[in-house]
């Protein structure tokens, strides 16, 4: 399922990646991909593969190992050749919330990716209170 949700979400494929989030927070991936579609995505290569997996209970966090690039789509008019721009990671125990899925069970659904919400208020930026 992460590997399956990491590999949609490179490739832009985002119909496929939907499905594979949790109902509840499926609205935020459609929001992001808002304005996107052909032409308008970069262009994803690389090889990933599982790294670890931590189960508790009905949570679970995937490590994701390998390597991803991306070459930004060229204006028709640009005369430039594309840059590729790659990030990687081999830590199994990686904190890298692109190489991090976390997933939450659910008795009628099975696995389904859940964002961690909580990661990002706690990131250290103000809340304005």
């Amino acid at each position: 399922m992460a590997l399956e949700y990491t590999r949609a979400v490179a490739r832009g494929d985002f119909k496929a990646a939907i499905p594979l989030v949790v109902p509840s927070q499926r609205v935020l991936l459609e929001a992001v991909t808002l304005g996107q579609g052909p032409g308008t995505l970069p262009k994803v290569t690389g090889e990933v593969s599982l790294g670890e997996v931590l189960e508790d209970g009905d949570n679970a966090t995937v490590s994701i190992l390998g390597k991803m690039c991306r070459t930004e789509v060229a204006a028709e008019s640009s005369t430039s050749a594309p840059t590729t721009d790659c990030i990687e990671n081999y830590d199994l125990k990686t904190d890298s919330p692109v190489f991090l899925v976390h997933l939450a069970r659910d008795a009628a659904t099975g696995w389904k990716v859940v964002f961690n919400l909580d990661a990002a208020d706690n990131s250290g930026a103000p809340d304005g209170g």
